[in-house]
């Protein structure tokens, strides 16, 4: 209790003790530690801590004010707690009573490390549909081309005959013109010239 006073009101009712504790804390500095419901008698005891003569202050103030609305059933206060006095005043029966935070902390970390693990169980799965995905379309790609070389040898074949017979070979040209692009080579008929009519014109001339 930080060598803070106590302060109990006890009363017949709920709507007494709240009509108490509102008006301890308006009274003065005080601090609400909460309300606890005996077992039978209907009562029930408000528990405030704070300096002594803020303590007394409000219980005088509360059992005034309490006194008009049921009946106040006894008010205590303790200057000076002692050490073991704190496990009988913050019990779980207490309501309204405030954690110390470190089970909220100890809550929080563990809800982030679960975000936190659901995220990299997402992210895995992502990469591994996209991968799957990336070999699918792969796998397609090759399924289409194999299929086109399938349906298609003899032209493919044909075309690279041709591009092999019309290749000029490396030093050949025609030995009339001597033009490389002519496509006649030595040895082939002369009409196959591209400039065979311009020679012979110019020769019969």
């Amino acid at each position: 209790m930080d060598g803070e006073a106590l302060g109990f009101i006890e009363t017949v009712g709920l709507a007494a003790a709240i009509e108490a504790a509102d008006t301890a804390l308006k009274t003065a500095n005080i601090e609400l530690i909460g309300y606890e419901l005996t077992k039978g008698g209907g009562m029930v005891t408000v528990k405030i801590k704070g300096d002594v003569s803020a303590v007394n202050t409000a219980l005088v103030a509360a059992k005034a004010n309490a006194s008009k609305v049921g009946r106040v059933y006894a008010t205590l206060v303790i200057p000076r707690p002692g050490d073991g006095t704190e496990m009988m005043v913050t019990t779980q029966s207490t309501v309204g009573l405030k954690s110390d935070g470190k089970e909220d902390t100890v809550a929080q970390k563990e809800g982030v490390e679960d975000s936190h693990s659901v995220q990299s169980r997402e992210t895995e799965i992502n990469m591994s549909l996209d991968s799957t995905g990336l070999d699918n379309n792969q796998r397609e790609q090759e399924e289409q081309i194999s299929d086109i070389e399938d349906n298609n040898p003899v032209e493919i074949e044909k075309d690279i005959f041709v591009l092999k017979d019309n290749a000029p070979q490396a030093g050949e040209v025609c030995n009339i013109c001597h033009d490389p692009l002519c496509p006649r080579r030595k040895g082939q008929p002369r009409n196959l010239c591209i400039h065979y009519n311009e020679v012979y014109r110019g020769d019969h001339k």
